[in-house]
């Protein structure tokens, strides 16, 4: 260590002199220049008069020249601007300007350790400038890092989805464009059936039909995946929280299908075959879709659905999935309408006709959705309407679960009154279409085609003492020609009757009649076990006037109010009819539809109650048909090909074969049944084939 005297100049205030070359006054506070830089200034307590070294001499530098280590400042939450640098305080007096014969000699500053400090300022600098006209950025973890914010203040929360849209049109043309491009892929999927049914009874294809479809009753599905979905099982209430599915196939199910494939309809069969063909556009398409299950429904009740999953027992053996049955389905199907179902509850009724009957009504009801009206009229010596005395209601789950209720009470007693029933069944329409605000249950609806499903299982016996069955027939007739032609005149409403006799008994003649005068077809119901399905098919008359000129120029895309899946979720489901438009009339082949959950709605603009809102919107636009455009040969045709050469009214002449489409490819090209070799699935309990 050099131990060589310093001298430092403390320009001392007072005449005091020190006591020799080599001592400092201590306890007074004095400033000066760095020794080592010079540009620096720094304040130091002086203690007396004491001789000092180069090494105590450290203590006069700058801090940038100080080699004690300086603890680090936190860097504060949000830009502070620079603290301007003080300028070197000035001697006022003009003789300091030069050194004093008094003074000390100021010590030699190497050239290396004014560089040095000349580097260090420029980097404090930097520092500064970047502090004041760059952004925060919050610390990694190689950054210093930022103190937390004082309890006081409450934490930064994330955006909250309510405010992912900045206005309520922009909500609303966000939710429109998301729904365009879920049509737009369910578009694609009908073009792709209509494709492949263009090879229908293809003989190579139906050779290959039961290769590869899998039923979702009875199949073991190869490359299945578990799934994180909740599930509660039929037949012993179980519950499990992940269930198997297969993405890279398809599941097909059919309204009537044993586990050994016998007696299954040859239309059912030559349809699995055929949409077999799509199953591959099915699995490539999947992966990008929007939607939860993409699936097609057939006009004679095949299903077939991406992703693959199993049914429960319970439900393949007493519920069998039936699309035709489906609100999804009957809404692409039908469109819009006020329907009133006209039942025959006289005693003749009683047993197993009534059980049957109840049953299909409750089908349709089910099928309905709230933007239908709906009422139903039931008859003996006199009728009634249930549930509502007046008017239609809108048939929303509510409604329904009253009118259903009702159904299931119904029994058989008494005779048939036919006028009563018509009667009554016109005066609740008039009643619900004349409010003068056109309000039901507070919803604005200015009313749309009129359907009454009228069910007898015989003829008029009612008050027959003061007319004959004849003249009986002739008034019946005579009102329904009169309120038909009322409402056609006043409210611009197209009214259709559909009637059916069920049983031997029944008045075939009168009911066809009455079918035939409003345009409507009738269908003669022999089996109680099809009654179901002969009464559902009033949706294929308002199908086939979808495709009809005039209605087909836009496309019907039909959306169904929110319900819960069977996954447990909340969803709604977007459907479309599809045509064979080659020939003319168009032949009505089924329903492309797509599930959608509501989450998939809700992440696009992130508020529950407009999307809610929006999906009204969406659903009050369905369409109601134009029937008008409907010539007699056509209504012949569309009834032949529902109810065979007996339905039809004769009003024209028309060659019958020449348009029947019931018949079947070649018979000994249909497979006996369209699935594989049948597994020991069927062995198996709910919980080990269902859940994983």
């Amino acid at each position: 260590m050099n131990n060589s005297i310093a001298h430092v100049d403390l320009r001392n205030t007072t005449n005091e002199s020190p006591p020799n070359d080599h001592s400092v006054r201590v306890e007074r506070e004095r400033s000066g220049k760095c020794e080592s830089c010079g540009q620096q200034t720094y304040h130091k307590k002086l203690s007396g008069w004491k001789a000092i070294t180069n090494d105590q001499v450290l203590n006069g530098r700058c801090l940038a020249c100080n080699p004690t280590p300086v603890p680090p400042t936190p860097v504060p939450p949000t830009p502070v601007p620079p603290t301007p640098v003080p300028p070197t305080p000035v001697d006022p007096d003009p003789s300091n300007s030069g050194p004093d014969d008094d003074d000390p000699p100021t010590p030699v500053r190497s050239e290396k350790n004014c560089s040095l400090c000349v580097i260090i300022l420029c980097v404090v600098a930097l520092v500064i400038v970047i502090s004041v006209f760059m952004p925060m950025r919050t610390p990694t973890p190689e950054t210093t890092p930022v103190p937390a914010p004082p309890p006081s203040e409450p934490p930064v929360s994330e955006p909250t989805p309510e405010i992912l849209c900045a206005s309520e049109s922009k909500c609303r043309l966000l939710f429109v464009e998301k729904l365009k491009e879920i049509e737009g892929e369910l578009l694609r999927f009908r073009d792709k059936i209509v494709a492949v049914h263009a090879l229908t009874c293809n003989e190579e294809i139906l050779s290959e039909c039961s290769e590869n479809n899998y039923s979702n009753c009875y199949s073991e599905f190869p490359d299945k995946e578990c799934f994180q979905e909740e599930v509660t099982l039929k037949d012993t209430d179980q519950t499990c929280d992940a269930r198997w599915k297969s993405t890279s196939h398809t599941a097909v199910s059919a309204p009537v299908l044993s586990s050994d494939g016998d007696e299954m309809d040859k239309k059912v069969i030559e349809s699995i075959c055929i949409t077999r063909l799509a199953e591959k556009y099915m699995i490539d398409n999947y992966r990008n879709l929007t939607g939860d299950q993409m699936y097609f429904g057939s006009k004679v009740g095949s299903l077939r659905i991406i992703p693959a999953t199993y049914l429960d027992q319970v439900w393949c053996a007493e519920n069998p999935y039936d699309p035709r049955h489906r609100p999804w389905y009957i809404a692409a199907a039908s469109g819009k309408k006020d329907m009133i179902l006209v039942i025959d509850r006289s005693q003749s009724m009683d047993g197993i006709k009534m059980n049957s009957t109840r049953e299909a009504a409750i089908t349709i009801l089910r099928s309905l959705t709230s933007e239908d009206r709906v009422a139903i009229v039931v008859f003996s010596d006199t009728a009634r309407l249930l549930v509502d005395e007046t008017r239609l209601v809108r048939a929303t789950s509510e409604n329904k679960d009253k009118l259903e209720k009702a159904i299931k009470n119904l029994t058989a007693a008494g005779k048939s009154n036919f006028y009563d029933a018509f009667e009554t069944a016109f005066d609740a329409w008039y009643n619900t279409s004349s409010d003068e605000d056109n309000l039901i249950e507070g919803v604005s609806y200015d009313g749309c085609n009129l359907a009454v499903l009228f069910l007898t299982d015989g003829q008029v016996s009612y008050n027959l003492t003061t007319s004959t069955l004849e003249e009986a027939n002739e008034q019946v007739m005579a009102l329904v020609t009169e309120k038909i032609e009322q409402i056609e005149s006043v409210w611009n409403i197209t009214t259709t009757i559909f009637t059916f006799s069920f049983g031997d008994k029944s008045d075939k003649n009168f009911a066809r009649t009455i079918a035939c005068n409003s345009g409507g077809f009738w269908q003669h119901v022999n089996n109680a076990d099809d009654l179901i399905n002969e009464m559902s098919s009033y949706y294929e008359w308002y199908a086939l006037g979808l495709g009809e000129g005039g209605n087909e120029e836009e496309d019907l895309i039909v959306w169904v109010p929110e319900y819960v899946f069977a996954s447990g979720k909340n969803g709604t489901t977007v459907s479309i009819p599809v045509y064979d438009m080659s020939v003319n009339p168009p032949i009505f082949l089924g329903v492309v539809a797509m599930d959608v959950y509501m989450d998939v709605l809700y992440d696009i603009i992130g508020n529950k109650t407009k999307v809610t809102e929006f999906l009204e919107e969406k659903i009050s636009e369905a369409k109601c048909l134009d029937f008008k455009m409907f010539n007699e040969t056509d209504k012949d045709i569309i009834r032949s090909r529902l109810g065979g050469e007996e339905a039809i009214c004769g009003i024209v002449n028309f060659n019958f074969t020449q348009f029947d489409d019931t018949e079947t490819c070649d018979e000994g090209s249909l497979p006996e049944q369209p699935f594989g070799e049948i597994t020991d699935v069927v062995k198996l309990t709910d919980f080990d084939r269902i859940c994983c």
